[in-house]
């Protein structure tokens, strides 16, 4: 990415760029299967604006490398107007927190589909819930992050957070129940290092990529609607720990 914009919206377009071509599943990058992507997430409840940056990221990449329009083409460019029209006004909107319950029937409707996208599904809900994490803290986990202590709990260590600016880290508490899931997904996929979450490729084969921000967003969002939850975003394991946490008496911070 070029070095005339800013660090954070480097991260926003390799983040972006990292989700569609996941979506790829082994297709070829073109005009047609970047407007599919862009109607995808639209119905996906994602505002225009945050579907844009993606466009933006595609424009800049084919800008570098010399080929303008090989996938930024008319019937993109139709999709985007069509979105931003539809979707005038529209923003994050209201965010369904998920409990424990919730989170349970998502994750077990993952494990049953009997694949391996389905079982690091099922580990990175359990997680996320568990360690109330923000995407970005989930998709950065490493193996190396999570150790397992006698009683079949875990630990995870958060090596940074947008919360924590002087860079202390911090450490949060797994269920047994997670660590089950977390091994699962281990033994499953094969490795036992690097990267925890990592992008499913054609096949059901798990790659040596991270898995992308809005590839963790579309799982939450596709679980929920397969459990018939509505309103649900990439934050609302986050928010559904938290509420519970303050129902039982815990102190916000």
């Amino acid at each position: 990415m070029s070095k005339r914009i800013s660090t954070k919206t480097v991260a926003n377009y390799e983040n972006a760029l990292g989700g569609f071509i996941e979506s790829l599943r082994g297709r070829k990058a073109s005009d047609a299967t970047l407007a599919e992507y862009l109607t995808a997430r639209h119905k996906a409840g994602i505002a225009p604006g945050s579907i844009n940056i993606l466009v933006q990221a595609v424009k800049l990449w084919e800008k570098e490398h010399a080929s303008a329009g090989a996938m930024v083409g008319k019937l993109t460019r139709d999709t985007l107007a069509g979105i931003r029209r539809a979707g005038k006004g529209r923003g994050r909107g209201q965010v369904k927190g998920l409990n424990r319950e919730q989170v349970a029937i998502m994750a077990t409707k993952a494990s049953a589909s009997n694949t391996t996208a389905g079982t690091r599904d099922a580990a990175l809900l359990w997680v996320m819930s568990d360690a109330l994490l923000r995407i970005g803290e989930a998709v950065a986990i490493d193996c190396e992050h999570i150790t397992i202590e006698a009683d079949g709990s875990g630990r995870l260590v958060i090596p940074h957070s947008k919360t924590d600016q002087e860079g202390a880290g911090a450490v949060q508490f797994l269920h047994p129940r997670t660590i089950s899931a977390v091994e699962a997904l281990k033994v499953r996929a094969g490795y036992t290092a690097g990267p925890l979450f990592r992008a499913v490729r054609k096949g059901d084969h798990c790659s040596n990529a991270r898995l992308s921000g809005n590839r963790a967003r579309e799982v939450i969002q596709y679980w929920a609607k397969h459990s018939k939850l509505e309103g649900v975003s990439g934050h609302s394991l986050r928010i559904g720990t938290a509420q519970e946490l303050v129902q039982r008496g815990a102190t916000r911070p």
